[in-house]
């Protein structure tokens, strides 16, 4: 209970004032708990639903841009630096869009979400090797090397 102010109340308690301080009190913990249990079911609910299909792939993207995208190569000058995931990808509707280059990288991985660096890096490799078009069109690698593979951001 708080003590009362003033010539009236000078040193008495007041229930209500009391009562008053402690339903905000109240109020503001539940809003703080409510706002603390949605902030939490958000993350589990992203975590569950998008970091999976949003991200497991990056080790491959982080490793074609070890592979590639040194300071003074030509595909890093073309891209300006950033490669995105038109590297791969068709578009941006959906990523199960590949292109010929990111099916050939698969065909090397031999598997669906590899995660060790060597593997992936060996896939690239051979993916480097494969045709980019018919039996006279130029490698994937060629094309990385010279700076021509274009990533594509047309949809399919």
């Amino acid at each position: 209970m708080r003590k009362l102010a003033g010539p009236h109340g000078a040193g008495r308690d007041s229930p209500m004032i009391a009562a008053g301080t402690q339903a905000r009190e109240t109020t503001v913990m539940r809003k703080v708990l409510v706002t603390a249990m949605v902030a939490a079911s958000a993350a589990v609910i992203l975590l569950a639903l998008g970091y999976d299909t949003a991200n497991a792939r990056m080790q491959y993207k982080m490793q074609w841009e070890k592979t590639y995208m040194t300071k003074d190569s030509a595909i890093s000058k073309a891209y300006e630096g950033k490669a995105t995931c038109n590297v791969c990808h068709q578009g941006a509707k959906s990523r199960k869009n590949r292109n010929p280059y990111a099916k050939a990288i698969e065909k090397a991985l031999g598997g669906k979400n590899v995660k060790d660096a060597e593997k992936i890096s060996a896939a690239l490799a051979e993916a480097a090797k494969a045709k980019s078009g018919g039996n006279d069109s130029p490698t994937f690698g060629d094309l990385i090397e010279r700076g021509e593979w274009k990533m594509t951001t047309a949809e399919p």
